[in-house]
């Protein structure tokens, strides 16, 4: 009789993958839409735990790459962040995402942080999605790579903080228009070459040459959050 392979697994913090920050961007935009839906029916003191711990998940799980990336910095970077491959590389906004998402509940009244702090964790958040969209630009081109519609995760993340920037002084609204502007400018610049090559170029020839994976879902997201920011 055969004997059995065991297969042992590994919970090293080491084998986390990068697709953990797009749970954690699930749990922050679920945190933020009840904590929205709370305030519109006036129903925030029954709301306010469960979209407390949404937060919480999505916290833990950006801490928990957090940490991966301290831990394992070299291994990390060799393997989420190859600039060789902008399919992956693009991943890196999903990150910057989540970030502005914890930000804005970072400045719900239940926890009480002086406005200054989210803020100030927002801003920070949009320095690295500038970092990230550049390094994912430069190995675009050194790749020669055509817009796709995986794009779009990378490059207009860069309109989040018009979405969840708290404060209404002058200086906070300028900062959101200027986020809205540049991202409407970016949301032309490519996503027409996106529709263009996704479907036309498709359609012609029969066969997708891109997205030809679920990451064609992707091609919505632009326009998603456009509206939003708007």
């Amino acid at each position: 009789m055969a004997e059995k392979k065991v297969v042992q697994r590994s919970y090293s913090i080491a084998n986390i993958p990068n697709t953990i920050n797009g749970v954690a961007l699930g749990n922050a935009g679920v945190s933020l839409l009840i904590k929205l839906l709370g305030e519109l029916f006036q129903v925030s003191h029954h709301t306010l735990y469960i979209s407390l711990c949404f937060f919480s998940l999505s916290s833990l799980f950006m801490l928990l790459y957090v940490l991966k990336l301290c831990l394992h910095y070299s291994t990390t970077i060799s393997t989420d962040f190859p600039f060789s491959n902008p399919l992956i590389l693009a991943r890196s906004g999903v990150y910057c995402m989540s970030w502005s998402l914890v930000g804005s509940m970072l400045s719900s009244d239940a926890i009480g942080l002086p406005i200054i702090f989210p803020q100030s964790f927002i801003l920070i958040g949009g320095c690295i999605q500038i970092l990230a969209m550049s390094c994912f630009v430069v190995t675009c081109y050194r790749t020669k790579t055509l817009p796709e519609p995986f794009f779009n995760a990378a490059i207009l993340s860069f309109v989040f903080p018009a979405i969840t920037l708290p404060g209404n002084g002058e200086v906070v609204i300028q900062i959101r228009f200027m986020c809205l502007a540049i991202g409407i400018l970016l949301f032309l610049g490519i996503v027409p070459v996106e529709v263009w090559r996704t479907v036309v170029v498709t359609w012609k020839r029969g066969s997708p040459i891109v997205a030809k994976d679920s990451s064609v879902a992707m091609l919505q997201s632009g326009a998603a959050t456009i509206c939003s920011a708007w």
